[in-house]
């Protein structure tokens, strides 16, 4: 039986020496294209010494909410990736952001497809050209004392073709024309299918009518985001409404691979039952994604073990002053003696790595076994239902039983 396999999504250029640190712990990681222009030896580095496969994300939606005019000030990469996406000016409006017309135009359909697939192919070659120069300079040295060690092949696992945020019929059609023209570059045992809705979107579509539309693409593979939508916060209606999204992928498209491209605890259990085949997590900082929202710096939070959810630091702290051995943790980094506030952002995301690795262990040790799975989610609330008894940590704890509750409930049904 495949195992579920665990791949961070790197966003921040300290993360890289992270999962160097700890590449015993993941399968995978994923590039945004930003990534790989302005780290790019820092990242060949990463997937030649660890071995690791990788996938690279377009990001061509962002050309639909950002204004080229405005980004390029700022961020010099948005000019360089402007220049390989579209380097003719075709695809940009007179507002400096994403012509959809454009689009509907299969010429430029097919120019943009080309140009992301030859990015993607090229990084590939310029990963296994950093890795060989790497070694050939360490057996220079003499860093080999005794047998030369094999040099890793850059792992691609799937090629990304470009995607919009589906919003309506016109970015309906523009990404299945897309996906036409990628089957007719790429093949599909190497394609990743984008299925990228807006929540407001994915609220309202019928999925059988939805779903129907691939039918006819023989598409093996496919990758899941659904904007704006957090595990923790949606009703159980919309939560079970995705179940069966994924469901219809495995049992009527027979989906070999799905990848949920932001994922929480919530899409740890659905793998466990064997509707998600890949997890892409943040380190420690997304577990869904809104494209209309600006990304900032994010603030640094705690991901809390007995609530397999995240907390603000000093709401982590009181919990573990409270009730140290629910809300302690023993990954090896965490320290009770000094206060989770005073950890380095370094070692909060070392700590969620390690714990999502045990977590994922254990779903692993149950998979398709859904009685052990809710088992896990039933002790979790009965421990926090007692925690909750004490009136300093009532609030909160409460609060984060009943996400848990809902998440049993959805799953008991499916």
């Amino acid at each position: 039986m495949r195992e579920v396999k665990l791949y961070f999504r790197i966003s921040r250029p300290f993360e890289i020496s992270l999962l160097r640190e700890e590449s015993n712990l993941y399968d995978g990681c994923v590039m945004e294209f930003h990534m790989l222009l302005l780290y790019q030896k820092a990242l060949s580095s990463l997937i030649g010494d660890t071995g690791k496969e990788f996938l690279i994300d377009p990001i061509i939606y962002r050309l639909r909410y950002q204004n080229i005019m405005q980004v390029t000030t700022e961020k010099s990469w948005f000019e360089r990736f402007l220049g390989i996406v579209d380097p003719e000016i075709r695809l940009i409006g007179d507002d400096g952001t994403l012509n959809l017309e454009s689009l509907l135009d299969i010429e430029n359909v097919n120019y943009l497809a080309n140009n992301v697939f030859n990015f993607e192919k090229t990084s590939v070659d310029r990963i296994r050209e950093n890795v060989h120069q790497v070694h050939s300079l360490l057996k220079y040295l003499g860093d080999y004392a005794t047998t030369e060690p094999q040099i890793p092949t850059p792992n691609l696992k799937f090629f990304i073709p470009p995607y919009l945020i589906i919003e309506d019929n016109k970015t309906l059609e523009i990404n299945m024309e897309i996906l036409r023209k990628s089957i007719e570059i790429i093949d599909v045992d190497e394609l990743l299918a984008p299925i990228t809705l807006s929540r407001d979107y994915f609220v309202d579509v019928d999925l059988s009518e939805f779903t129907s539309l691939f039918s006819n693409l023989s598409l093996k593979n496919f990758m899941i985001w659904v904007t704006a939508f957090n595990e923790y916060e949606e009703p159980e209606e919309l939560l079970t409404k995705y179940v069966e999204m994924l469901k219809m992928l495995k049992q009527e498209l027979s989906a070999d691979t799905v990848v949920n491209a932001y994922s929480s605890y919530f899409s740890d259990l659905l793998a466990g039952l064997g509707y998600v085949d890949v997890l892409v997590h943040g380190v420690g900082i997304v577990e869904s994604r809104d494209p209309l929202t600006m990304l900032g710096v994010a603030m640094d939070r705690y991901y809390v073990p007995a609530m397999h959810q995240f907390l603000s630091l000093d709401k982590a702290e009181n919990l573990r002053q409270v009730n140290p051995d629910l809300f302690g943790c023993n990954c090896g980094i965490c320290d009770e003696s000094k206060p989770i506030q005073n950890m380095p952002r370094t070692e909060l995301l070392r700590h969620f790595i390690r714990v999502k690795r045990f977590e994922l262990d254990e779903i692993r040790s149950h998979k398709n076994n859904r009685s052990q799975l809710l088992a896990i989610l039933d002790e979790a609330v009965q421990n926090l239902m007692n925690a909750g008894k004490v009136t300093e940590i009532r609030e909160i704890v409460l609060s984060r039983q009943r996400v848990l509750e809902k998440w049993k409930s959805v799953l008991g049904e499916i």
